[in-house]
């Protein structure tokens, strides 16, 4: 199989093509994809996991959410972190966490993303992920 990297190309002849998150080559409608993705997260939450009906209820939000957060799973926190693996900003479903509340918890951590209590929101492919948590 051959790869096509240049700008010019007889699409023709081409059998398949590979998608990459760069948007590279497709403009992606990623609010609507990630709406999309919310109301399933909303669905498994309730028909599998057992979640309240209420939860079918809750209303996507586009703008709660961005690419580079950080879930804390262990204290249900949304985490915006600098890139020394401080906490810069934290919020408990939609309540910021006051300073001196974060500066309690937070103050002696370093995020890595290593270890499993924390899960990087990193592509424009998580946003959903990130409103469904908080």
């Amino acid at each position: 199989m051959s790869v096509f990297v240049n700008r010019i190309l007889n699409m023709k002849k081409i059998k398949a093509i590979g998608f990459d998150m760069d948007y590279t080559l497709v403009r992606y409608q990623t609010e609507k994809s990630e709406e999309f993705t919310f109301h399933q997260i909303k669905q498994k939450l309730v028909s599998v996991k057992g979640y309240p009906e209420e939860v079918l209820k809750l209303p996507f939000d586009f703008q709660r959410s961005i690419q580079g957060l950080i879930i804390d799973k262990k204290r249900g926190n949304l985490l915006k972190v600098s890139r020394f693996g401080k906490v810069k900003q934290s919020v408990h479903g939609i309540t910021p966490l006051r300073h001196g509340e974060q500066h309690d918890v937070y103050r002696n951590c370093w995020i890595d993303l290593n270890d499993p209590n924390f899960h990087s929101l990193d592509t424009a492919f998580s946003i959903s992920h990130g409103v469904a948590f908080g």
